[in-house]
């Protein structure tokens, strides 16, 4: 066991505001403050400890003691060592010499030199592991599509899938390669669990595909296979019958998928006749495994009948046979109850990594806070899940959701959601942060995505990071960074500008003119300047009327509550609505 060892230092801020707020000890404050929470990261053999600093007590500057054990009692865990912190308000250590796949419970008091010590702070847990194997895929071409599958590996967080027209023997991804991820639950077949996804929109011709896996410790190498789609010569079979989930005014239809659909068609009707059934949706794409649609309804309490049909190139299917539901509004969440059931995860939306060597990393040993660097399956869901919110609840339109990456500060484990595990992934200054409505004029549009491509990017958060931008799927743009050796001033690396013609808003480029306006769904704390978007404060400044600002009092992750509730399942994704591109520090 490890004795007392120091702390691994890294210059990172925690707060979404840039500022030097620290959890408060207080000079007269009793009992002395502990880490409000500690997010864990699981590293091979080892795992990631981050708290916020904590401001000193009477004077003193806490220490912190590490405790951990196999059990979840602080009482029966042992003293790992003590950290120090530096002038950046995180504090990291890295727990070494575990044992892969042994939950290892984590504790941290602060010590306030003769004051004593803090109680241990709410426990933390994580599980060590080793990075993932090479998969082995294999391929099924289908009418317009590749289904890709592979025994799941049990330690893999994720699946990174690229692919390409053409046939291609190189053993990682050549230029161009588009890319998309999975995390959803394995299906067992045949006995073995088995991951898998399906790309749609592809041309009669072969492909080649590459696929890797990824969990925090690491990725394996790539494996690659090649596929071509298949022309159908008839119409698909109809579909299974569907299995509906009720919801809040909504059913969610699931079916088995077929390859030899191209896509689906849904229907509804208050009675049992398909005749007269509306159609809900003709433009279903398939899903690997199962597919999956939400069925939004004018009421509760009231039978409503489904029906699915497939097609592709040669026509329509027959009708599935119906189904019957009943939607019906849930329990209220409770707010005041941290262990309220809102859902489940599918897979771990991871926080931080370790970062491969590099060349400005050669030792390839630092991490990243991810939410302030790069697209990420978290900000994916706290900017989706509140354009859902804001949208649905309130009756606001707008065009898409904006926000920072500093208010996220802890991941979010696979399993059970609780409204305490989304309540804990701000820091805690930024916990009342409410939604704000505001539009802008093209030129501050464009002057908003351009803030957001300038802050700060070492590849390993840090201070003047929290604003990394953070958008809702209806919004895409490229950050492009200075290529290596086009200049000598290694600091101008950390800095982006916007691709010119990267940027598109619901598939189309917006107007930047002063004449076209936007509606954005933001923070407060960013509609008031915060982190440095002046695009915000120039719209209420120059023009209060058009910028028409709507408060809407309820803090940002009760909001994401609500939409993880709404859906029960959340999965992690990455569908590239921001991409990097050049010789930015850490940029792939």
């Amino acid at each position: 066991m490890k004795k007392i060892l120091p702390l691994l230092l890294v210059c990172f801020l925690v707060t979404a505001c840039e500022s030097t707020v620290l959890e408060s000890g207080g000079p007269n404050e009793n009992p002395l403050v502990a880490p409000r929470a500690v997010q864990i990261t699981a590293l091979d053999k080892s795992l990631m400890a981050n708290w916020t600093r904590i401001a000193a007590a009477q004077q003193y500057d806490p220490t912190y003691e590490i405790w951990y054990g196999t059990e979840p009692r602080p009482e029966r865990a042992q003293l790992w060592g003590t950290a120090y912190h530096d002038d950046s308000n995180l504090v990291s250590v890295i727990i070494e010499g575990l044992t892969n796949d042994v939950a290892y419970y984590v504790w941290v008091k602060a010590v306030y030199g003769e004051l004593g010590a803090s109680n241990f702070c709410p426990m933390s847990y994580g599980i060590p592991v080793p990075p993932p194997e090479k998969p082995a895929p294999a391929v099924l071409g289908g009418e317009g599509l590749l289904e890709v599958s592979w025994a799941a590996d049990a330690h893999a967080y994720f699946y990174e899938v690229y692919y390409k027209a053409g046939v291609y023997s190189d053993d990682t991804p050549v230029s161009g390669a588009e890319k998309t991820m999975t995390a959803e639950a394995p299906l067992t077949i045949g006995g073995v669990e088995t991951g898998g996804i399906i790309i749609t929109g592809l041309a009669d011709t072969p492909y080649t595909v590459w696929v890797k896996a990824a969990n925090t410790a690491g990725e394996s190498a790539y494996a690659r296979v090649g596929g071509t789609p298949q022309t159908e010569t008839s119409p698909p079979p109809p579909p299974s019958l569907p299995e509906l989930s009720p919801g809040n005014k909504k059913l969610t239809v699931t079916w088995p998928a077929s390859l030899r659909a191209a896509g689906y068609k849904l229907y509804y009707s208050a009675t049992d006749r398909f005749s007269s059934a509306d159609l809900y949706s003709d433009a279903i794409k398939p899903f690997f495994g199962t597919v999956r649609e939400e069925l939004i309804l004018p009421a509760n309490n009231q039978t409503y009948y489904v029906w699915v049909t497939a097609y592709n190139s040669k026509g329509d299917s027959a009708p599935s046979q119906s189904a019957g539901g009943r939607p019906a509004a849930p329990v209220p969440i409770d707010f005041n109850n941290v262990d309220f059931t809102l859902g489940m995860a599918q897979a771990e939306y991871i926080f931080s990594e370790v970062n491969p060597p590099g060349p400005f990393n050669t030792s390839g040993k630092l991490w990243d806070r991810l939410t302030r660097r790069k697209e990420t399956a978290l900000g994916n869901l706290f900017c989706d899940g509140s354009a859902w919110f804001v949208r649905t609840q309130y009756n606001e339109a707008f065009d898409f959701v904006f926000l920072n990456g500093g208010y996220l500060d802890q991941p979010l484990g696979k399993g059970r959601v609780t409204t305490g595990a989304i309540e804990s992934i701000p820091p805690p200054n930024a916990r009342d942060d409410f939604y704000t409505v505001i539009t802008l004029k093209g030129p501050e549009l464009k002057l908003l995505l351009d803030q957001a491509a300038a802050i700060r990017n070492m590849g390993r958060g840090g201070k003047n990071t929290g604003g990394w931008g953070m958008v809702s799927e209806e919004m895409r743009y490229t950050i492009q960074y200075p290529e290596r050796g086009s200049t000598t001033n290694l600091e101008l690396f950390f800095y982006g500008t916007i691709k010119e013609g990267s940027v598109t808003l619901n598939g189309k480029a917006p107007d930047f003119s002063e004449h076209k306006t936007y509606r954005i769904c933001t923070a407060n704390y960013l509609a008031s300047g915060g982190d440095g978007y002046t695009a915000f404060v120039i719209a209420v400044r120059d023009y209060p009327g058009i910028a028409n600002v709507r408060n809407i009092n309820v803090p940002i992750w009760q909001g994401v509550c609500q939409y993880i509730y709404d859906q029960g399942k959340i999965t992690p994704y990455l569908d590239g609505r921001v991409k990097q591109e050049g010789g930015g520090v850490m940029c792939e």
